[in-house]
């Protein structure tokens, strides 16, 4: 189960453990969860640790899955992993999944990114559940984010099969999403189903859905959006149908959508069709398309 010192260092009684040292007690000595220094690590017994390190504890030991750096910087001992730190801790060790970096940046703890970065933390490291970078925008963490980005976080890297981006969109994170697009995200980048428009358009966030069509996004992916959710394809009102609006409008790629999505492609409004507008405005692209799809000429 643990021995003596193990249990000290659960409890977090240093004095206990100093007397257990004295006594010749195995520093490195395996418990259930790990060694005495794991336990020390992940309770925030920063004098223990100090103990510890002061007579020998390996510092690279693991409980199975984590070291105590790892166990540190999820749970937010900075001083912890200072000390772990500067007597060599590992920063590039997994944990099956993540490394120190990941665990403190999906946490929130801005000041273990800054130190784990200083002590040459991989800023791009990747697994199933996504990068630092991702795990930072999924938790809202804008000050990490900021940080990783600084120290050359790739942007664009994806896990759980979303970017960055359509991770803050989907959670509802602004100035992530800002701060994102500022250096460089792909708007369009899709997750296999969903662009970041679309996930913020489903979820109400205006504000981002007007960050990312200033920055470009592609407006057809919330006509997919509407008609995968079986959206009227010909609604009408005195301005014209879906498809008379975007032959107005010269978008191409909608006009190819709706029209696959059975769009009446002889439809009046306005006392127009959808081919006399685009003829009149010259887009000829839309014109082929509305004939191929059997628009009257005579109408």
């Amino acid at each position: 189960m643990g021995t003596p010192l193990y249990y000290a260092s659960l409890l977090g009684l240093q004095r206990t453990a100093q007397v257990l040292l004295d006594k010749g007690e195995d520093i490195n000595a395996q418990g259930i969860c790990g060694s005495a220094l794991q336990q020390a690590s992940s309770r925030g017994h920063e004098g223990i640790v100090k103990l510890f390190l002061a007579n020998g504890a390996d510092v690279k030991t693991r409980d199975g899955s984590r070291t105590a750096l790892q166990l540190a910087s999820a749970r937010g001992y900075e001083g912890i992993v200072k000390l772990l730190l500067a007597n060599s801790a590992d920063v590039k060790t997994r944990d099956g999944s993540r490394t120190a970096l990941q665990l403190a940046s999906a946490r929130g703890h801005k000041g273990i990114v800054k130190l784990l970065l200083a002590n040459s933390a991989d800023v791009n490291p990747r697994h199933c559940e996504g990068s630092a970078l991702q795990l930072a925008s999924a938790g809202g963490h804008e000050g990490i984010v900021k940080l990783l980005l600084a120290n050359g976080a790739d942007v664009n890297v994806r896990g759980y099969d979303e970017s960055a981006l359509e991770i803050a969109s989907a959670g509802g994170h602004e100035g992530i999403v800002k701060l994102l697009l500022a250096n460089g995200a792909d708007v369009n980048a899709r997750d296999g189903s969903r662009t970041a428009l679309q996930l913020a358009s489903a979820r109400g966030y205006e504000g981002i859905v007007e960050l990312l069509l200033a920055n470009g996004a592609d407006v057809k992916t919330i006509v997919e959006l509407l008609l995968a959710n079986s959206a009227d394809v010909n609604p009408r009102h005195c301005e014209g149908s879906a498809l008379q609006l975007a032959s107005a409008g010269g978008h191409e790629g909608i006009v190819k959508l709706l029209l696959a999505n059975s769009a009446d492609v002889n439809v009046w409004g306005c006392d127009k069709s959808a081919l006399e507008t685009a003829s009149a405005r010259g887009y000829e692209g839309i014109v082929k398309l509305l004939l191929v799809n059997g628009a009257d000429t005579k109408a």
